[in-house]
């Protein structure tokens, strides 16, 4: 993964009364890579820069995919002509229709930086950081990025600010980052705070804050890379070689009537023509549609193993995130979406609108269904939507002790943000 200490050198980036954003992203990015090094060994760190000094932002994203990255994190700091506004938010490429004029200074703040580059017309096809026209662009760019990818990791990052940090979260949103617009991978641009609130200065400019602030990316970076794993059937290189010990199965792994495998590699906001030119290599191109976006797979294969062969095809052409998915039609099939039994509904039933407890242990701003394969494992799972969203919970117990114990049981499935709530007449209570 690549991590990018925002500005640099000649480009100070914002200033606080005793800060320069350049600094403080630097330190911050520094830490993080010294936790993913020390926790996550089979993890290889790739930094932008790790000194001041200036560094275009094409070239940023090109270091990214020269390596081929599979995650790219870019870290700053955020201000304001008012000292109010404090607090820590994470933006994907693209343009969010409800706050895109707050969303768009962001990114010209941003974008600036090009103004200090030679050649910036023609590195960036004449693109002016201070024009609206320009960020139009932006709406078509990000139909060819990991976009679900990038929102789930965004989230995460944003769970981790406010669970682990205790900073106010300011949400996930979507903006045209020069920085995200030249990368092939899932990508986020991180803002830790406003140097322009004297309190929240102070605490980016501590050992503390800023340990505080990497612990959480780092952390996010963990449990994504868990889910993707459980996703995509991989393993890290520790558990590889113990699968290595065991013998294969010699009979393939196949799927029942009607099922089928097949590899999906990209998804997009909007729909794109299986003949498309950016597909013409790819064999057997399908689309579905899922949780708001269009996503392509390529393939129709009856063994596990044919369809593996496929994913790596696909990701030595450059799709790093190609991962195998059962389908059923044209919708995702998994065994834990059965309807549950009379017996199950009935005991669900007679606790409904009593006290209940619940484990939370995933949210996500855009609906997941519950037999996605990040979930598997996991039993009684329901969804609720709150404060923009989806969260999701596991059980349905009568005591605290043992949604307690059900809490510990997930985060060694890897969902270390689980915790217990209180649930009653269908609503979660204080």
């Amino acid at each position: 993964m690549v991590i990018d200490a925002g500005h640099g050198g000649k480009d100070p980036g914002a200033s606080g009364s005793h800060s320069r954003e350049k600094d403080i992203t630097l330190a911050v990015a520094l830490k993080v890579g010294r936790y993913i090094k020390a926790n996550l060994p089979d993890v290889r760190v790739i930094y932008t820069r790790t000194n001041d000094r200036f560094v275009p932002l094409i070239k940023r994203g090109a270091i990214a995919n020269k390596n081929k990255a599979d995650l790219f994190i870019s870290i700053h700091c955020n201000s304001n002509n008012s000292h109010k506004p404090y607090g820590a938010e994470t933006y994907v490429l693209g343009s969010d229709d409800s706050r895109s004029n707050r969303n768009m200074k962001v990114a010209m703040l941003e974008n600036a930086a090009i103004l200090l580059e030679e050649n910036a017309k023609s590195n960036y096809d004449g693109f002016d950081p201070n024009s609206p026209e320009s960020y139009i662009i932006f709406s078509l760019k990000q139909n060819d990025y990991k976009q679900e990818e990038s929102l789930v990791l965004a989230q995460k990052i944003q769970n981790q600010f406010k669970k682990r940090a205790g900073r106010k979260d300011r949400g996930v949103h979507q903006a045209g980052f020069l920085v995200l617009a030249g990368t092939y991978m899932p990508s986020v641009l991180v803002e830790l705070g406003y140097l322009s609130n004297y309190t929240e200065e102070k605490y980016l400019l501590s050992e503390k804050g800023q340990s505080y602030m990497a612990s959480a990316i780092y952390r996010a970076v963990k449990s994504y890379k868990h889910d993707y794993e459980l996703e995509n059937n991989t393993a890290t290189a520790a558990s590889s070689k113990k699968q290595a010990v065991k013998k294969p199965s010699k009979k393939p792994q196949t799927v029942s009537s009607g099922v089928e495998y097949r590899v999906q590699f990209a998804t997009s906001t909007k729909k794109i023509v299986v003949t498309d030119k950016r597909f013409k290599n790819i064999k057997e191109v399908s689309v579905y549609y899922h949780n708001g976006l269009y996503k392509y797979t390529s393939g129709h294969f009856k063994t596990l193993s044919a369809a593996t062969k496929q994913q790596h095809k696909l990701k030595n052409m450059g799709y790093s995130t190609a991962w195998v998915v059962k389908m059923k039609g044209d919708k995702r099939f998994s065994e834990a979406s059965k309807t549950p039994s009379k017996s199950e509904i009935k005991k669900q039933s007679g606790i409904k609108n009593s006290l209940e407890y619940r484990v939370q242990f995933y949210t996500s701003p855009h609906k997941t269904a519950i037999s996605n394969a990040r979930f598997k494992g996991v039993t009684d799972i329901e969804v609720y939507y709150q404060n923009g969203i989806y969260k999701y919970t596991s059980g349905h117990f009568n005591s605290v002790a043992k949604a307690a114990a059900h809490q510990k049981s997930l985060r060694q499935r890897g969902f270390t943000d689980a915790f217990v709530i209180k649930w009653k007449n269908g609503k979660r209570i204080p």
